[in-house]
């Protein structure tokens, strides 16, 4: 069975956390013990007990440290590795129950859409609301850079392409490209050189 590099939002069962009713959902780690806990990026709920679903805390500047060692999380949040749960610490918490893990074939084709989806905001000069979007695409994209043929080639020839010439440019040089992956990768290199700073939640 594919698993991506990491626990992602994408692999979780939505049914079980009951927040907000738009539930975006992102499965983090404590770098420093290890502990396993959701947060709602939506709404700013924190599931700090997945044994017990309705043990849960608003996500605030006073609350953005570990429930179980009490150590701050790192800043970027949303976007640091150090903060992303691998599947055998999942396992091994007992929270597989949890887990409803896409094929590759699904996973392919939402990193697809998603792709489409920016360069279509970009197109139509859209840049806030491609921003909005970066944090689960960049993290989708990474997360699946294992199943396809040298992404980070695609993504850094697309960034040097962005940052020396218009968005225009960019954008058209990412429509040569030959397949949908290749785009998507493209894409995700414009990105990175329009949106430096945009790495996720800051702490």
């Amino acid at each position: 069975m594919f698993r991506p590099a990491w626990v992602t939002e994408h692999c979780l069962k939505y049914d079980g956390f009951n927040c907000c009713g738009d539930e975006d959902l992102f499965p983090i780690r404590c770098p420093k013990c290890g502990h396993l806990c959701v947060l709602c990026y939506e709404c700013d709920t924190f599931y700090v007990d997945l044994g017990d679903l309705s043990v849960r805390r608003t996500y605030t500047e006073e609350t953005q440290s570990c429930s179980e060692c009490g150590v701050d999380f790192p800043s970027h949040l949303l976007r640091n590795p150090d903060c992303r749960p691998d599947f055998e610490s999942w396992h091994r918490a007992r929270l597989d129950g949890l887990l409803n893990i896409p094929s590759l074939t699904k996973f392919r084709a939402m990193f697809i859409a998603a792709a489409e989806q920016i360069a279509g905001f970009l197109r139509r000069g859209m840049r806030s609301t491609a921003k909005t979007h970066l944090v689960e695409f960049r993290n989708l994209a990474e997360s699946l850079s294992e199943a396809f043929s040298d992404p980070d080639s695609i993504r850094e020839s697309a960034r040097q392409v962005a940052q020396a010439g218009s968005l225009s440019e960019a954008i058209a040089w990412h429509d040569r490209r030959s397949g949908p992956i290749e785009r998507a990768y493209a894409i995700l290199g414009i990105t990175d050189e329009l949106f430096a700073a945009a790495d996720g939640r800051e702490s």
